[in-house]
């Protein structure tokens, strides 16, 4: 008579329900999960084709553009991801950042210790780099990046990249938005419930123009920066122990020097009790010999990487699917650039 074992069966990738009973999606008991099974093992043969059915999932491809917010709850699934709010008016360096990192990872530019692994947004890097593709050496052009566009302009996207640092695998999911969603949360707080993903974040980088804040208007600056600060601790409510860093962009222009102004910035964020980590960055930089490209980009994203409290298991029904959503697009590989 042969024995009767039981175990769970998990069709997602990298879940451990096998080994450790516990689901990954953080599904009181893996009966609950629609992708675990129980295979019941030694029965006859009749009954044990009734008990081993598992849920066959086929291949899952990504848009390969951007990731929508269902896209984001399946690549967090099935493993610990860093999710990045980036933030910043139109023109402040959000994309360049994006680029600048992302071009490091594919051509080993990291520092060492780092090394690319992986792209589901492959095609989304792409088309934000088409003006630095068609550059042929010179002095770089003025808009160095395609502004953001999204394929549905009311729903946030993600850019997403792997890295590997010192063996241990890293997912990032950085938001790509338009400068004008971060306008529009500055100057009305009814805009602030399509930026509600970054009660999930792990990270949040506010981008500032460093040229603007020596600029004759680097007090307006100053104020709208303020304004942003008050919406994301009274109206978002984020965690105030959240990596924060306050990245002061297009600093081969002034020097590698803080503007005086922000001081006041920092003062406003530590008053409303964030811990604000500012760093300068030149993500492609006009002075490369006094400068290099990519200062500051890096450092950046190891602040929020270091600074992120590890949960093993976290809600994402308050991130349901059907809130927002991407379209499909081609996925494509990137070009190395001259």
């Amino acid at each position: 008579m042969s024995s009767v074992a039981q175990k769970f069966v998990c069709s997602k990738a990298d879940c451990t329900v096998a080994t450790t009973g516990t689901c990954l999606l953080g599904k009181p008991t893996p009966q609950e999960c629609e992708y675990c099974r129980l295979i019941v093992t030694g029965q006859p043969e009749e009954r044990e084709s009734e008990k081993t059915q598992t849920l066959q999932d086929g291949r899952t491809f990504h848009t390969g553009s951007e990731l929508g917010t269902s896209d984001m709850l399946q690549v967090s699934s099935g493993s610990y991801t860093h999710i990045v709010g980036l933030m910043g008016s139109y023109n402040a360096g959000k994309t360049c950042f994006l680029l600048s990192l992302y071009l490091m990872a594919s051509r080993q530019l990291l520092p060492k210790g780092y090394l690319f692994r992986r792209s589901l947004t492959l095609q989304g890097f792409e088309d934000r780099a088409r003006k630095l593709r068609e550059w042929r050496g010179g002095p770089l052009p003025q808009e160095l990046a395609d502004h953001t566009s999204l394929a549905d302009e009311r729903r946030p996207g993600f850019l997403h990249l792997g890295i590997a640092k010192n063996e241990e695998r890293i997912d990032l999911l950085l938001s790509d938005l338009p400068g004008e969603w971060t306008t529009s949360l500055i100057n009305r707080a009814e805009t602030a419930k399509r930026w509600e993903f970054l009660k999930r974040a792990d990270g949040i980088i506010v981008v500032l123009d460093g040229v603007e804040l020596i600029g004759n208007n680097r007090f307006v600056h100053v104020t709208d920066a303020k304004h942003l600060l008050h919406r994301l601790k009274d109206t978002l409510r984020i965690p105030i122990d959240i990596p924060f860093v306050i990245l002061v962009s297009k600093a081969d222009e002034i020097q590698m020097e803080e503007p005086a102004v922000l001081g006041e910035i920092k003062q406003s964020a530590v008053e409303l009790g964030l811990a604000p980590k500012v760093i300068l960055c030149a993500s492609f930089s006009r002075k490369p010999d006094v400068v290099p490209n990519g200062v500051g980009v890096v450092d950046a994203v190891e602040h929020i990487i270091t600074g992120t409290l590890r949960k093993p298991y976290i809600n994402w029904e308050d991130l349901r699917p059907d809130r927002y959503n991407t379209a499909p697009t081609p996925f494509r590989l990137f070009k190395t650039l001259r």
